[in-house]
Order: C-alpha cells, then sequence, then structure tokens
C-alpha cells in the first residue's frame, strides 16, 4: 500500500468534511470552488483540488457506510451537500421551543440548548432558532438547583418511588411525579 506522505493530509480531510457539513443542506449545496474560498478565508496554508474533495467525501461516506454527504454534478461543477440525519428542521425547532417556554430551565441552560441544537444544522437554518425570550418570569437562575431537581426526578422514575416538590411562591401547589 502506498503511503501518504503529506503531513497535512489528516487537517485537509477534516477542514474539507468540516466546511461542507457546516455551510451545505440538501437545499444548500456548495462547490468545489465554495470549498476552496472558505479554506482560504479560514487562512489555511493549503489548496485542494476537485479530485482530493471526492475522495475524501467517500472516505467519509465509507466511514459511516451510508451517504452522509451528497454530490451531484450540475453543468461543469460538482456539487456536495450535507444530509442531516439526525433532526428535521421543525422537529428541532419544537424542541426549541418547548425548552424556551418551560419555566423549568435557566436562561443560561436555555440558550446552551439553542446553541447545541443550532449546531446541529448548517448556518442557512441557524436564524430559524432565534428567540425572543418573555424575561418577566422571576425565577431562580442556579443551574445547580436545576441540575438537583432534574436528578431527583430521575432517580425516583429509576426507582420507581413517588416524589413530592413544594413551591415557595405557591403554597398550595404540589407537584407530584409517580413512575409507573
Amino acid at each position: 500500500m502506498k503511503r501518504n506522505k503529506d503531513s497535512l493530509s489528516f487537517i485537509k480531510f477534516l477542514a474539507v468534511i468540516d466546511i461542507i457539513i457546516k455551510n451545505s443542506d440538501e437545499k444548500h449545496a456548495i462547490t468545489v470552488k465554495d470549498i476552496q474560498n472558505r479554506l482560504y478565508e479560514l487562512e489555511y496554508d493549503f489548496s485542494i483540488d476537485y479530485r482530493l474533495i471526492k475522495k475524501y467525501v467517500q472516505y467519509y461516506n465509507q466511514y459511516y457506510d451510508d451517504i452522509v454527504i451528497g454530490c451531484y454534478r450540475k453543468g461543469r461543477n460538482d456539487y456536495y451537500y450535507f444530509i442531516n440525519t439526525t433532526l428535521d428542521i421543525m422537529e428541532a425547532k419544537a424542541i426549541v421551543d418547548l425548552v424556551y417556554s418551560s419555566d423549568f430551565f435557566t436562561l443560561k441552560t436555555k440558550e446552551n440548548y439553542k446553541k447545541r441544537i443550532q449546531d446541529m444544522f448548517s448556518v442557512h437554518y441557524q436564524a430559524y432558532f432565534h428567540k425572543q425570550l418573555n424575561l418577566h418570569i422571576v425565577k431562580n437562575e442556579n443551574d445547580q438547583v436545576f441540575y438537583k431537581e432534574l436528578e431527583t426526578i430521575t432517580k425516583a422514575i429509576y426507582e420507581k418511588k413517588k416524589s413530592v416538590f413544594y413551591t415557595r411562591n405557591l403554597p398550595l401547589l404540589k407537584i407530584v411525579i409517580q413512575s409507573m
């Protein structure tokens, strides 16, 4: 087997795949020229030709035993796009909406979840996740309280026990979690 003596081959591979994943999707494919321009913008000290990009995409798809990065030819250009198989845009938006409508999460936690879900999609869809928060809700912004409550609930469900939580603001409100 012939050994590749290019010391930057691994960096090239990661850079090309990362650019395709972050900047494309089924509706927004990118060309070889777009990939080369992104590499230049990121100030990498190497250039890539179309044959190498094609080989990297084949290796990446072969590793996942599936077509994760698609390719098609239109005219003289090859177009590459990332096929996101985890969530579609509406499922992800529904999750973000649920997190933002919940009083259970702190503002910091909400922003963290939004950012993590945004990173699952290309830059073309990240605007779908911009939210205006209703900051009139007064609540505890301590993350440790949130995680302690979550751990207590999870433990109760696992042990099939009943958990009772009382709130300070509404003395008559009692939250009961009972697992099956």
